[in-house]
């Protein structure tokens, strides 16, 4: 039996459903280092995708790999 789209939706796991919409989300946030404040970004998984010193250029790191940048409370 073949299932139909919103059947395939139903039996999607919570966690799939959540990986759906990790691929294109991103957050920044500063940690300390050995020449000061830089600034971490992540996948909205929480995976480390790279570390800048200048808290701008890490913005514009995650617009051109064509990510959303969210703000993280």
């Amino acid at each position: 039996m073949t299932m139909t789209g919103k059947e395939e939706l139903r039996a999607i796991s919570s966690q799939d459903l959540f990986a759906l919409g990790v691929q294109g989300i991103a957050y920044v946030r500063p940690v300390s280092g050995e020449e000061g404040t830089l600034y971490s970004v992540h996948s909205a998984d929480g995976r480390q995708l790279g570390v800048f010193d200048d808290l701008e250029l890490a913005f514009v790191a995650v617009h051109q790999n064509g990510m959303e940048l969210v703000n993280v409370h």
